[in-house]
């Protein structure tokens, strides 16, 4: 199963933002825009969700489906 993460996180807290996107690389996950990842680590995911809220920001987690092909 694959997730999509999708965060905001204020514009001048540019620690949190360059922490997340660390997190994200060294997760193994992929940009799919500016703060849009994909990954299919669920609770890694989670955990990020967390840390993204209790600096300030917005976070969520997306299932990632394909509806139609």
């Amino acid at each position: 199963m694959s997730y999509l993460i999708v965060y905001d996180i204020r514009r001048l807290d540019n620690a949190t933002r360059l922490r997340t996107n660390r997190r994200l690389r060294k997760l193994g996950a992929l940009r799919l825009q500016h703060s849009v990842w994909e990954s299919n680590k669920f609770v890694h995911l989670q955990a990020l969700v967390i840390s993204i809220k209790s600096a300030g920001g917005k976070a969520l987690i997306l299932k990632k489906q394909v509806i139609y092909e």
